[in-house]
């Protein structure tokens, strides 16, 4: 059995620039338990896990799918907790842009997931960002002080070109993550190409 997750990379500009919003958020005095920021990506469906007949499936609703989306733009923006500041488990940035082509793509995806035999997920999609996730009890006065000092944060936008299906393995010091398959959208990508293949990074937690 496999510990998959479907998601989207990050460049590594985005990424810098998220590492040094938790470098602020940081100096405001907040302890989480931060994640690294080569780790941060963009989950899209977390699948459990999967056989290796299971993972095979997986890969072909992804290369299907993939097939029908043209590549769409997106950037991090702002802050924000789940599910309350008062109950706060995990500190995220949001996503911006064509958010209505993610939800589309997320939606399509869980779908096709159900197809060949996985859960259904009912909640409503709203893609975020993990920067760092609390446990036990926090300063809830600092925690909206911490927010409200970098909640402006913007990253520069990228280009959403891939759908990669990932292994993840957890270790004492965090989980390793592997890239098991990978399908480009279709041809059609947006004007703005400066976030080339070679420029996004590994993801590792």
């Amino acid at each position: 059995m496999t510990r998959a997750f479907i998601a989207l990379k990050l460049p590594a500009q985005v990424i810098d620039a998220l590492g040094d919003l938790q470098s602020a958020l940081k100096k405001q005095g907040l302890k989480l338990r931060w994640v690294q920021p080569a780790n941060i990506h963009l989950t899209l469906k977390f699948l459990g896990e999967v056989s290796v007949e299971q993972l095979q499936a997986v890969k072909n609703v992804i290369q299907e799918l993939s097939g029908g989306y043209t590549a769409f733009t997106l950037e991090s923006k702002g802050l924000g907790v789940f599910p309350t500041v008062k109950k706060a488990r995990v500190l995220w940035s949001g996503i911006h842009g064509d958010v209505d082509r993610l939800a589309a793509l997320q939606s399509d995806l869980n779908k096709a997931l159900v197809g060949v035999g996985f859960v259904p997920d009912n909640r409503i999609f709203k893609g975020h960002l993990t920067l760092g996730r609390i446990k036990g009890r926090i300063d809830g006065k600092k925690l909206v002080s911490a927010i409200t000092a970098c909640g402006s944060f913007t990253s520069s936008s990228w280009a959403v070109e891939r759908l990669i299906l990932f292994k993840s393995v957890l270790k004492p010091k965090g989980a390793v993550y592997t890239e098991l398959f990978t399908a480009d959208l279709a041809i059609g990508a947006p004007e703005d190409r400066s976030q080339r293949p070679e420029d996004l990074v590994s993801s590792r937690e």
